[in-house]
């Protein structure tokens, strides 16, 4: 009989590790993983008519044009890269059928689709001292004032590549990371979190 081979998250042995720590009086800090999304790469001319309607069409908003801001509807979320590059995250396993929705809508035009399978995953930092955190490892100011609601940026958070960005909630920040690198930045913000009280969800 084959077996049957389960997938498992970067963060799972973590996870089991921090379970058995007592948790804190007061948690200041919780973190969480949101597992399994689904991750595409997206290049193409925002100038081109043709390719801001086809993405609308299949995405059912446009992306965003604006440095280092997102789009989202749904479960779709975009995130602006650069000028022609966009980070799309959709639910557990759609990426593959937006994938191919966005190469029937776009395949006469000059661009680039590309699906980011397991590749990376999503920490999402929540709590009272969350910011506080993450000002002991990113030079990038995320004040709310200006990092705010739908912002996002590439930087470095304990010296680990990310892509940072908000929702609609200015307490969270969600932080996608190569699997690669999850666990050490996992470990770095509990230990940066622990003097407020380090709870792993």
């Amino acid at each position: 009989m084959p077996e049957t081979l389960q997938r498992m998250s970067p963060l799972d042995g973590f996870r089991a590790a921090a379970a058995k720590v007592p948790k804190p009086a007061a948690v200041g800090v919780h973190l969480t993983e949101r597992q399994f999304l689904g991750y595409l790469n997206l290049r193409g001319d925002p100038e081109n008519s043709s390719f801001v309607e086809g993405v609308q069409q299949c995405l059912g908003f446009s992306v965003p044009v604006l440095p280092n801001t997102l789009s989202q509807s749904g479960s779709v979320t975009a995130l602006w890269l650069s000028p022609d590059e966009w980070l799309l995250i959709t639910q557990n396993s759609k990426d593959v059928e937006l994938a191919s929705r966005l190469r029937t809508a776009l395949h006469d035009l000059h661009v680039a689709i590309t699906d980011l399978p397991d590749g990376q995953t999503t920490l999402h930092l929540s709590g009272a001292n969350a910011l506080d955190v993450l000002r002991k490892g990113c030079h990038l100011d995320l004040h709310p004032s200006v990092f705010g609601f739908r912002n996002c940026a590439q930087t470095l958070v304990a010296k680990a590549p990310v892509v940072v960005w908000r929702g609609d909630d200015l307490s969270c920040f969600n932080l996608i990371i190569r699997r690669s690198f999850a666990e050490y930045l996992a470990l770095w913000l509990q230990d940066a979190g622990s003097e407020y009280g380090f709870e792993m969800g």
